[in-house]
């Protein structure tokens, strides 16, 4: 089983949730759901922002196979310190971002695909890792 964690702008938390779903519907297993932690911090519940920032990168990031990024509608300094972590890790996780290209910032070419939609990401992730549908 391949093990993926979705980086995107928590601003659009909805929109992870949703891939994370399908994406764990599809057979993979997400590392780290980081959305869990940003829903109590927008409940105005305290968390210890040091902690969830090292379990996105040590628990999500790291240990993943592959790294499903969401290219933000907006600005989003986390989304792109996860991308370039994930790109900066030697022999680090395969990086696939999902969006247009034309928002994939300097970046973009050392990603491994750029892809428009969830379901393509999913088709290179079986495709990578022998995940029948």
């Amino acid at each position: 089983m391949a093990h993926v964690y979705v980086s995107a702008a928590s601003a659009e938390i909805d929109r992870a949730e949703i891939a994370m779903g399908h994406l764990t519907c599809a057979g993979f297993e997400i590392t780290h759901d980081w959305t869990v932690v940003m829903r109590e911090a927008f409940r105005r519940e305290p968390i210890d922002a040091e902690k969830a920032a090292h379990d996105d990168l040590w628990n999500g990031i790291e240990p993943c196979d592959a790294l499903i990024g969401l290219l933000p509608k907006a600005p989003s300094k986390g989304f792109w310190l996860e991308v370039g972590f994930a790109i900066g890790i030697q022999d680090g996780p395969h990086t696939i971002l999902v969006g247009d290209p034309a928002d994939a910032c300097i970046w973009g070419g050392e990603v491994g695909a750029i892809v428009p939609d969830l379901e393509a990401a999913i088709r290179v992730l079986r495709e990578r890792y022998g995940v029948e549908p």
